[in-house]
């Protein structure tokens, strides 16, 4: 609808119209509930605004969200869990947040949940869920999942970033010399947002923790940088969201 939507820890939403005007939203709690954290903000296709944070009862963290400014639900699991910075909602309500969920310290499970129920993406190996979004019927993840390996990595082994579609499974990245390094010296990637056009899926993440990436569908193109990657021990790109505008590929870092 071509407004921007932006909340915050303040307890506030803001939406910015196209003729920019500027409506600012309260996002109310409950009795007993105190905010912790704002997460992410979304709106799904009738216009409903969906807000997603971590809040505090008795002091106990929670995770919630709410609709159109309403606390809707929070929850919590009895294990090491966390839920990722990001929420979206299909059409007819139902909201799905990203993150992942601790069975052990060799297993970490790639997880999300549906309307606050525990969904689970992975059951072996690390993974985890890190961004979600929603396109008509169909809902996708991003993230990362598989060994850690050690140098040299097989071509397929090591964390690879992946995404799934509900109801279809896992689809990993091909993993492709980066920054002049062989694929066999390799360890992990991760995306850390998606956004999907049609059929076409787009990722924003890294490569071993330092070189910046975007994915489309499996393929990986590398972000240009304005420093040395192997000399600069203190540079940081860290891509944190993707998205498209008029057919190009804006990443936000």
């Amino acid at each position: 609808n071509n407004s921007i939507y932006i909340a915050d820890d303040a307890g506030y939403y803001w939406i910015v119209g196209a003729d920019n005007k500027i409506e600012k939203k309260q996002i109310n709690y409950t009795s007993g509930f105190k905010s912790s954290e704002i997460t992410g903000i979304s709106v799904n296709s009738v216009g409903d605004v969906y807000v997603a944070g971590n809040v505090v009862k008795n002091k106990k963290n929670y995770t919630a969200y709410w609709k159109n400014g309403e606390l809707v639900k929070t929850f919590s699991e009895n294990a090491d869990w966390y839920s990722e910075k990001h929420v979206a909602a299909d059409s007819n309500g139902n909201v799905y947040i990203p993150g992942w969920r601790m069975k052990s310290h060799e297993v970490t499970y790639s997880a999300y949940w549906k309307n606050g129920n525990l969904k689970k993406l992975t059951t072996t190996y690390d993974g985890e869920a890190t961004d979600v979004d929603v396109s008509g019927t169909k809902v996708y993840f991003s993230g990362a999942h598989g060994p850690i390996c050690d140098i040299p990595c097989p071509i397929k082994s090591g964390t690879l970033a992946a995404y799934w579609q509900l109801g279809k499974g896992m689809t990993k990245v091909t993993k492709v010399k980066t920054a002049g390094v062989a694929r066999k010296w390799i360890m992990r990637s991760r995306a850390s947002s998606i956004h999907v056009e049609g059929s076409t899926v787009y990722m924003a993440g890294d490569v071993d923790g330092f070189v910046p990436v975007y994915w489309k569908n499996k393929i990986q193109h590398e972000l240009p940088v304005e420093f040395n990657l192997d000399t600069c021990d203190y540079c940081k790109a860290e891509p944190i969201d993707i998205s498209l505008l008029d057919g190009k590929v804006l990443v936000a870092g």
